[in-house]
């Protein structure tokens, strides 16, 4: 079955809910286990678990999912790994230069994941289409040289019943001219 649809707005409503559900707890997993890998500060780690979520969202979800999957990521690098730890405060220029650069980037690439999986998708439809397409022509084919044999077929009936006529207006006449002659001798005896 393809996605669920809302009948009041046509939006598809099951990929972006998968999308954003799996694109959190994503989110969640990538922050645990950030956390259990590092624990002298660095943040490019975390960082990196953290796109990884986006793209899943991305491709899943689409464009919607992947956005809010990334600053949810963003918020987790934020709680997560850049001090003070637990709270939306930013300290150092440092860390708001990785933060805002780590946003960034991770809006980007939600957003081109989501375009090429959009497209990839588009292209499966059209490449489906195409060869409905082309099997229907297939058909089409067939069904014209069944009926340009049938034309044929009729054709030669045709032919051979004017053929036929023919025969028989010739007997016909041929047998008419010593019937009259006959005729003609019998009425004269």
């Amino acid at each position: 079955p393809g996605p669920a649809l809302d009948h009041n707005f046509g939006v598809r409503v099951r990929p972006a809910l998968v999308g954003i559900t799996l694109g959190a707890a994503a989110v969640v997993l990538a922050t645990v286990i950030g956390r259990a890998a590092t624990s002298n500060g660095n943040r490019a780690t975390p960082a990196m678990l953290l796109v990884l979520p986006v793209v899943v969202a991305g491709i899943l979800g689409g464009r919607a999912p992947a956005l809010v999957t990334a600053a949810l990521a963003a918020g987790a690098l934020n709680l997560a790994f850049i001090p003070p730890l637990g709270t939306f405060k930013i300290t150092s220029i440092d860390d708001v230069v990785a933060f805002v650069v780590f946003a960034a980037v991770a809006l980007v690439v939600g957003t081109l994941v989501a375009d090429q999986a959009q497209r990839r998708r588009a292209a499966e439809r059209r490449t489906a289409e195409v060869e409905a397409l082309h099997r229907r022509y297939e058909e089409v084919i067939v069904e014209r040289e069944r009926l340009m044999e049938e034309s044929h077929q009729l054709a030669l009936l045709s032919r051979a019943d004017e053929q036929r006529r023919a025969l028989l207006r010739s007997v016909s006449h041929d047998l008419r001219t010593p019937l009259a002659a006959i005729r003609a001798l019998t009425s004269d005896l």
